[in-house]
């Protein structure tokens, strides 16, 4: 199933170069934490990155690892909001 994203998330997706691969991913695998409001961020973290290696293999990864530095904002209604790549730890509350 694929995800339904905003018109902005597909413009972002494009001009940060983030695959529909990594996409589907985050929404499968991702690690999940409430961002205030009635959004969720995905992302992924040790936990999630085991489990994909585990079922998309380490050689399809190892081409692709700067995919698994992004992340998703998702909408309560599911739809996402926006994408991007992250520069920095994501903070835990």
């Amino acid at each position: 199933m694929t995800p339904v994203s905003s018109q902005h998330a597909v413009v972002r997706a494009k001009q940060r170069g983030i695959s529909p691969d990594a996409i589907a991913w985050l929404c499968q695998y991702g690690a999940t934490m409430h961002a205030g409001g009635r959004c969720v961020i995905r992302y992924f973290d040790h936990r999630s990155r085991r489990r994909l290696v585990r079922d998309v293999g380490h050689k399809t990864l190892a081409q692709r690892e700067r995919e698994l530095d992004t992340y998703l904002v998702v909408a309560d209604d599911g739809t996402i909001v926006t994408v991007g790549h992250r520069t920095s730890r994501i903070a835990r509350p």
